[in-house]
């Protein structure tokens, strides 16, 4: 499913956000952030169209993966 806004588009397929104006896409390829985005896709999608309106779906998406990357870093550790 793809969210969109005049600035940015979130595709929950291909796992991108791009900026629209300037035709950058980011991608992100762990498979939690599929997961989180398909659930939120499901039960949530208000959620996710708010971020991509306010512009915050980009930063969202990177603190979720920094986030997922340190817990398994910790649990790794344990």
């Amino acid at each position: 499913m793809i969210f969109k806004s005049e600035k940015w588009e979130l595709d929950t397929e291909k796992i991108t956000v791009r900026n629209i104006p300037d035709g950058t896409i980011y991608e992100f390829y762990t498979d939690y952030i599929r997961y989180h985005l398909h659930f939120y896709e499901e039960h949530l999608p208000e959620r996710l169209q708010k971020l991509v309106d306010t512009g915050e779906i980009l930063e969202y998406l990177e603190e979720l993966e920094i986030k997922v990357t340190d817990e398994i870093n910790e649990q790794t550790e344990i």
